[in-house]
């Protein structure tokens, strides 16, 4: 018997009730998205790590591996790479895909 990925799937991020990056972060801080996702878990909340955000999925989760994160997909119309965001972020741990 196959089973699916335990994904939660949140349709806004004020429902999954966690911070959200965008490319901007980096104009705070030169660590972005990496000093956001350990500042979340220090805090103990989740953070949702968006598509356009200036690190990538793998980067965010090694720099964060214990901080719980979300990912906030944004549909592309190339079906294939919009399937290769999900299937990266599962593979680096993100808990939940955020729409």
């Amino acid at each position: 018997m196959r089973t699916a990925p335990a994904f939660l799937l949140c349709l806004s991020a004020a429902g999954c009730g966690a911070p959200a990056s965008s490319v901007a972060v980096r104009l705070a801080h030169p660590d972005a998205e990496g000093a956001m996702a350990r500042a979340a878990g220090a805090a103990g909340i989740p953070m949702i790590l968006s598509t356009s955000a200036s690190m990538t999925v793998e980067d965010v989760a090694q720099a964060a591996p214990d901080t719980d994160r979300l990912f906030q997909l944004y549909l592309v119309r190339d079906l294939g790479y919009t399937r290769s965001l999900v299937e990266r972020a599962a593979a680096a741990g993100y808990r939940a895909i955020v729409l």
